[in-house]
């Protein structure tokens, strides 16, 4: 006899029962948004947007803030366009570019922003996140 397999149970929140759901935003998405968060002030969400495992290394928002104010490269970030290039992924980790183009006496930087996916609580769903940012050549 032919088995006929049912379809994946769909619950109300549209989550596949067991298996986690792929990001709904790439990487450089999320970039854009953690970069755009922080040139609005809006530190605490931008916060937000780093991987658990880097939130904790930075132990809150403040402290967050008060690195980013006392680098002049990353300074830029708060107040700059920055470019943001291709993301390039591999095996759940992803790293995209992102440029702050010279201006006046201020010269170009690369950065390297380095993701990866931190799961809900539940396991059901997925998002990236910022893990670390270096500088890039």
């Amino acid at each position: 006899s032919t088995k006929i397999r049912p379809s994946p149970i769909i619950s109300d929140d549209g989550k596949r029962n067991g298996k986690t759901e792929s990001p709904t935003k790439t990487p450089a998405e999320v970039v854009k948004d953690q970069l755009r968060l922080l040139r609005t002030g809006d530190i605490v969400n931008a916060f937000m947007l780093n991987s658990s495992a880097n939130q904790a290394r930075w132990c809150g928002a403040e402290r967050f803030e008060a690195v980013l104010c006392g680098h002049d490269d990353f300074q830029r970030l708060l107040s700059e366009e920055a470019e943001i290039g291709d993301p390039k992924e591999r095996e759940g980790i992803a790293t995209v570019a992102v440029t702050l183009p010279a201006s006046g006496a201020l010269k170009r930087v690369n950065l390297i922003w380095t993701m990866t996916i931190d799961k809900s609580a539940n396991g059901q769903t997925s998002t990236w996140r910022t893990e670390k940012v270096g500088f890039g050549n």
